[in-house]
């Protein structure tokens, strides 16, 4: 955090009740298993937790603590609010309030995570950069992210989920962004808002609560962009992955060997060679957006070209391996969408090998969930994926749509069978290159389909 701050400041704009002589705090904890002296802490509520079960451990540690209801059996110092969840977005903002440097607002429904790892590595060329971790984007862990900024970041890069109306709107009321960023829309979390013309309206909101002077980056690409464009009181730069009229584009793709592609990035500056270290033509776009936010940032196009062209990939995101001469894995087990899978198949075709699709379940896709994994399926057989093999109920529909070349499963235990004791990496297909493609959903936890890969492909 920036300084010291008390728990009567927080509390001034939201209200609630200090119980007991109030405290001073340099620090948040929202974890009883993680406490350190001259914290507070924070007791949240959700469907499956909650921190108030542990107030008797904890406030024998920190200074005060942040809760629904007084306890006065302890001497402490207590902030009693009606939500929990929403001081903790309190303190946040007064966090945010104190910081002088930029920061950066990120969504969309793919690529959030790359498009903001791509911008922290430019910007870490030149200052100090506080990032999210990991997806930690939403009610909870947007103010965890605030909350974390202290006197020494010149850079906040601040990525924003949202599963319904409102989210965005609530994280920018507290984040206040210099810049904001939608990356794209696609079909995704589609049981929350039910279509994209919905999708498109709620990430739209991160563009209405910019700062004074503040920038949106906006996709041209989009069709609703000018919806946006409109919509917005903030400066408006564009960005594009191929329309020239944009203030940032691509021009003069060519691919290199096993999904790596070299591009030429226009911008209002000049134009520099980027040759991207990430797989998959997707990732160009991310690329254009990201140097769009960081150039606005103040960063160079020698700074810009030197943190694109020396990206790191993301664990489980398109994290690539070659586990024997004749055996490569895509890891992109963390996640999964329409859209990111279609992506993701596209980079498999890139890859020279006979090309093997493993896929998991989609979430949250509401009552076209059947088609759009039909959909994947067709999408799969048209780009010419050689083997398709599927585990979860939804994805029957995609290895039936694929046709005779796929195999489905009911559990992910059968499949961890089938593919340690089938001979489908090694024998069937001997000195052949092998390109192996894992994809799905969070819940469905692909990553050990991906660990089960890697054991059997070391050579």
């Amino acid at each position: 955090m920036i300084g010291e701050f008390t728990l009567s400041h927080v509390a001034h704009n939201y209200g609630g009740t200090i119980v007991h002589p109030d405290c001073s705090f340099s620090s948040v904890s929202t974890d009883s298993r993680v406490l350190e002296n001259g914290q507070i802490f924070v007791a949240l509520k959700g469907k499956k937790f909650d921190g108030h079960e542990y107030i008797s451990s904890v406030s024998k540690k920190v200074c005060g603590l942040v809760v629904e209801k007084p306890l006065p059996d302890l001497e402490i110092s207590q902030w009693v609010v009606p939500n929990t969840t929403r001081a903790l977005g309190q303190i946040a903002k007064a966090n945010r309030d104190k910081f002088n440097g930029c920061l950066i607002a990120v969504t969309g429904s793919c690529g959030k995570t790359s498009v903001k790892e791509m911008i922290a590595s430019i910007l870490k060329k030149t200052g100090s950069v506080l990032v999210t971790k990991d997806n930690s984007n939403n009610e909870i862990g947007v103010p965890t992210t605030l909350i974390n900024i202290s006197a020494a970041h010149n850079y906040a890069v601040v990525e924003m989920g949202a599963r319904n109306a409102g989210d965005i709107n609530y994280l920018c009321e507290i984040a206040k962004p210099d810049i904001a960023l939608i990356n794209n829309i696609l079909p995704a979390h589609l049981e929350g808002f039910g279509d994209i013309q919905n999708i498109a309206k709620a990430k739209g909101e991160i563009y209405k609560d910019l700062r004074n002077n503040g920038t949106a980056v906006i996709n041209i690409d989009e069709p609703h962009a000018q919806v946006w464009i409109k919509s917005t009181n903030a400066k408006v730069i564009t960005f594009s992955a191929h329309n020239i009229q944009a203030d940032f584009s691509a021009q003069n793709i060519t691919s290199k060997k096993e999904g790596h592609f070299n591009f030429s990035l226009v911008t209002p500056e000049g134009t520099i060679q980027i040759n991207l270290p990430l797989r998959g033509k997707h990732n160009i776009a991310n690329a254009v957006a990201s140097a769009a936010c960081a150039h606005t940032a103040g960063a160079k196009l020698h700074t810009i070209k030197d943190g694109l062209n020396n990206l790191t990939q993301v664990e489980g995101r398109m994290e690539c391996t070659k586990l024997s001469p004749d055996l490569f894995l895509i890891d992109d087990s963390y996640n999964a969408s329409p859209g990111s899978v279609k992506a993701a198949i596209d980079t498999l075709i890139e890859i020279n090998g006979v090309s093997i699709l493993v896929l998991g379940d989609m979430a949250e896709l509401g009552q076209d969930e059947i088609q759009l994994h039909a959909d994947i399926g067709k999408y799969a057989f048209d780009a010419g994926v050689d083997i398709f093999l599927a585990v979860g109920p939804l994805s029957f529909y995609a290895a039936k749509a694929f046709g005779v070349k796929s195999q489905h499963f009911n559990e992910k235990k059968e499949l961890l069978n089938y593919l340690d004791d089938s001979k489908i990496l090694n024998e069937d297909l001997p000195n052949i290159k092998k390109v192996i493609l894992v994809k799905g959903s969070r819940f469905m936890g692909m990553e050990d389909i991906s660990d089960l890969i890697k054991n059997q492909g070391v050579t």
